[in-house]
């Protein structure tokens, strides 16, 4: 179900085909731009997908007027876990909040699929991403050693039931 949603200026929208350029290179340039790209990483770009839509994840864009500004990946771990991935803003457009609107949607998607528990791991460099989770309501919890070399916390959001 392609779900639309218009927040202030932009319009989120889920994946389709059309996008998918958009998805790995705004993804490319922010882990280019931070840190570097992982085998891991150019896989789930690469095949999106396999790597998240087959499994019932979900991918958002974000629109604004009608030009892709923004992404985030919605992976499903287990029945009650999902995983916000992938999250980039076009350094165009970075600092108008939009990076902020596009968690809260991929927040509100991973409820309604519905995920008892939403993950997301970051790195401690990144203090301005972590703030932004932190207002959105993610909360610290213990980092076990994950996928990507660059991650060293990992935060949850609980849906209030």
């Amino acid at each position: 179900m392609q779900i639309s949603k218009v927040v202030n200026d932009l319009t989120i929208i889920e994946y389709s085909p059309a996008y998918k350029s958009y998805f790995k290179a705004l993804n490319i340039q922010w882990l280019e731009a931070y840190f570097t790209v992982e085998d891991l990483d150019d896989y789930v770009l690469s095949n999106p997908e396999e790597a998240i839509l087959n499994h019932g994840g979900k991918i958002l864009f974000a629109l604004l007027n009608g030009e892709v500004v923004g992404t985030v990946g919605i992976k499903v771990l287990d029945e009650e876990t999902c995983e916000i991935t992938k999250m980039a803003v076009d350094p165009a457009f970075r600092g108008k909040g939009y990076g902020k609107i596009l968690c809260a949607a991929a927040i509100e998607h991973a409820k309604q699929m519905p995920c008892k528990n939403i993950i997301l791991y970051t790195s401690s460099i990144l203090k301005n991403a972590i703030h932004i989770y932190e207002q959105l309501g993610f909360q610290h919890i213990s980092f076990e050693k994950g996928l990507y070399a660059r991650g060293d916390v990992k935060m949850i959001y609980v849906p209030e039931s």
